[in-house]
C-alpha cells in the first residue's frame, strides 16, 4: 500500500497539464491528489480524462483563491487522508494509515518516468551521511544549492514547483504557513552553515518580502531536518513566462566542489544534530519578527492570538505579503463583517481599501479609543495603510469593522511578542469560507 501521496496542481494551462501528467501515473508507487482550480471547460475536463488509470487518483476541483490557497489545501488534504484502498485476498480492504509522505508538484514541471525512486532515495542517502531529512526534490537551480555533495545538492530553497516532504515537515511548513524576508533566510543558513546565501543567489545583498515557499526549507533547517535534491536536475521546465534565463534561474548540472563544501556541511551537519538532541534552540519563527524586534501576525494567524472574525469573508490571494487578505464581503442581508483581537501593547492594523478604497473603524474597547481611517484603493502595486493604535502594557481587546464592501484585512504589526492560543492550528478549514478571490 503507498506510503506517498502527490498533489498535482493545476489551474488552465492544459497543454502543459497535458505534458508533466505522465510521470504522476503510477499508482503502484504513490497516491495522486489532482487538485484543480481551472475556470476554462478545457481545464475543468482534462482531470476526469484520467480517471481510468486507477483508483489512486483523487480528483478536488474549483480549488479557487491563487496559488496559495492551492498548496493550503493540498496540503490539508493529504496530512488529513489515509492510504488508498489496496486489493487483498477477499476484494477491497482500506489502509487507515495516514500517508508518511506528502508531495507537491506543478504542471509546468516535467520529470522523467523514474523520478520517483531516484528521488525518495535521497532520504535515505542523507541519512548515511548523517542529516535527518525533511524535504527532497528532483529540481535543483544552481542559485538555490547550499552545499554540494558528491550525489545531491542540500538546498536552501526547493520550491513549491516540485516537493516531497516527510509528514512530520508538512505538517511544520502547514502550520508555519506565511510569507518570509531575505534576511530570514540569510541569518538562518549563515547561522547554521556559515554560509551567506546573498553573495550568490539571484536576490544578491537586497532585503525584500519573499513568496511562501521560500520560508519552507529554512523552517525546516530550524528543527534540525534538511531539504536535499537531485544534482544534476533531471527536469524539464515549460511554460515559463519569462524564460528561465531571464529570471536568472539555471538548472543544476554536474556541479563541482567548492573549497570549502566538506567543512562547510561538517558543520551544518552537526548543529542541526544539536537541534534534535536539544542542545540548541533557536527562536520560534511563528511569526515574522522585523530588524526592530516587531511582531507581524498576518490576517491567517490571527487564530493563534484569539482572534475571531464575524459576517462574511473572501480569501484574497496576496503571495507577496501574508500571503493571504481577508475581503470584506457584502453577500448578506445584515452585513457587519467584524474582527476582535486580543491584544498586548500598542500595535499597528494593517488594512487595505481594495479595488474602490473604503473606510473601517477601529475601537480600543478597553479605552474606548476610536479611529476611523478612510482608504484610498489599492491600486496595482496593493498599498496597504498601517493604523497606529497606543496601549502601553494594556492587554484588551481590538475591534475592527469593515464599513464598506471589498476593505481588505491584512493583519497587525506589534511591538511585544503576544500571549498563544495553545491549541491554535493552521489549514485549510481556517481560511474564509467564500474563497473564490475578487
Amino acid at each position: 500500500m503507498n506510503r506517498v501521496a502527490i498533489a498535482f496542481s493545476t489551474c488552465d494551462r492544459v497543454e502543459l497539464s497535458c505534458q508533466s501528467i505522465e510521470p504522476f501515473l503510477q499508482p503502484d508507487k504513490f497516491d495522486l491528489h489532482w487538485v484543480d482550480g481551472s475556470k476554462t471547460d478545457a481545464g475543468i475536463v482534462l482531470p476526469t480524462k484520467y480517471r481510468t488509470h486507477g483508483d489512486n487518483i483523487t480528483h478536488h476541483s474549483n480549488v479557487r483563491g491563487g496559488s496559495g490557497a492551492a498548496i493550503v489545501f493540498a496540503l490539508t488534504a493529504m496530512l488529513g487522508a489515509c492510504r488508498a484502498k489496496s486489493h487483498g485476498a477477499q476484494g477491497f480492504s482500506v489502509d487507515t494509515a495516514p500517508y508518511d509522505y506528502i508531495g507537491l508538484v506543478e504542471n509546468d514541471v516535467v520529470l522523467p518516468h523514474d523520478w520517483f525512486d531516484k528521488t525518495m532515495a535521497l532520504f535515505e542517502q542523507g541519512k548515511t551521511d548523517g542529516l535527518e531529512v525533511g524535504a527532497v526534490s528532483a529540481r535543483c537551480y544552481e542559485d538555490r544549492i547550499l552545499i554540494q555533495r558528491p550525489d545531491y545538492a542540500i538546498c536552501h530553497n526547493l520550491g513549491a514547483g516540485m516537493i516531497v516532504f516527510t509528514r512530520e515537515a508538512a505538517e511544520l511548513v502547514l502550520q508555519h504557513y506565511r510569507t518570509q524576508f531575505t534576511t530570514e533566510n540569510r541569518q538562518t543558513f549563515s547561522l547554521l552553515a556559515g554560509i551567506d546565501i546573498a553573495s550568490y543567489w539571484a536576490f544578491r545583498g537586497s532585503e525584500h518580502w519573499l513568496v511562501a515557499d521560500w520560508k519552507w526549507d529554512a523552517l525546516l533547517a530550524r528543527h534540525g531536518l534538511t531539504s536535499l535534491a537531485l544534482t544534476p536536475s533531471p527536469v524539464q521546465m515549460v511554460g515559463q513566462i519569462p524564460p528561465l534565463e531571464e529570471q536568472g534561474l539555471r538548472l543544476a548540472g554536474n556541479m563541482l566542489q567548492t573549497t570549502n563544501s566538506e567543512r562547510d556541511f561538517k558543520l551544518y551537519r552537526d548543529n542541526l544534530q544539536r537541534i534534535h538532541e536539544r542542545k540548541l534552540i533557536l527562536p520560534s519563527t511563528l511569526f515574522h519578527r522585523d530588524q526592530i524586534g516587531s511582531y507581524t501576525i498576518f490576517a491567517h494567524q490571527i487564530g493563534a492570538l484569539g482572534g475571531t472574525c464575524q459576517g462574511n469573508w473572501k480569501l484574497k490571494d496576496s503571495p507577496g505579503f501574508g500571503p493571504f487578505g481577508w475581503i470584506a464581503d457584502s453577500a448578506q442581508e445584515d452585513w457587519d463583517p467584524r474582527i476582535t483581537i486580543p491584544i498586548f501593547g500598542p500595535c499597528e492594523i494593517l488594512i487595505g481599501g481594495g479595488k474602490d478604497g473604503g473606510q473601517v473603524q477601529i475601537t480600543d474597547e478597553q479605552t474606548g479609543f476610536v479611529a476611523k481611517p478612510v482608504l484610498p484603493p489599492e491600486g496595482e502595486q496593493g498599498q496597504i495603510v498601517s493604523v497606529n493604535i497606543p496601549g502601553n502594557v494594556a492587554y484588551r481587546t481590538i475591534s475592527i469593522r469593515m464599513n464598506t464592501p471589498g476593505s481588505v484585512f491584512y493583519g497587525i504589526r506589534t511591538r511585544d511578542e503576544q500571549p498563544l492560543v495553545s491549541n491554535w492550528k493552521f489549514d485549510w478549514n481556517t481560511l474564509p469560507h467564500g474563497r473564490t478571490e475578487l
